[in-house]
Order: structure tokens, then C-alpha cells, then sequence
């Protein structure tokens, strides 16, 4: 889990898209680094890569939220 730090919005918009961008190019760091996800623990690495199109940028938010510690 990253450290809860004061960020601004920007940055964390900035992040994300900067992420998303790395999942859409099949970036194999990404995908391993956040398989273990709860919005991936159901799939395997190779579905992962299969449904990158799929992936939105909400899902992204989501992801660093649960990097911080959020959670649904």
C-alpha cells in the first residue's frame, strides 16, 4: 500500500491516465504488478491482457484508490 500523503486531484488524474496508457499498450510490468488487484483477483494474467480494452479509466481510479488504502 502506498503512503497516504497530501496529493492533489491533478496528480492523481495525471497518474491514472498515465497508467491507463501503460495497460493499453500491454505493458507486462503493469499487468503483473496489479494482478494481485481485487478487480483482477479473479482472472488470470493472460485474461488480464485479453480484456485491456475493456479497462476504463474508473477502473484505474479504483485501482489507486486501493493503492492508498480505499476500498468500496
Amino acid at each position: 500500500m502506498k503512503e497516504l500523503r497530501p496529493i492533489r486531484l491533478k496528480q492523481l488524474k495525471v497518474e491514472a491516465k498515465l497508467l491507463l496508457k501503460n495497460f493499453k499498450s500491454s505493458s507486462e510490468s503493469s499487468v503483473k504488478e496489479y494482478s494481485n488487484q481485487p478487480i483482477f483477483q479473479d482472472l488470470t494474467a493472460s485474461e488480464i491482457k485479453n480484456s485491456i480494452k475493456e479497462i476504463r479509466l474508473k477502473d484505474i481510479y479504483h485501482l489507486i484508490a486501493s493503492e492508498y488504502g480505499y476500498s468500496r
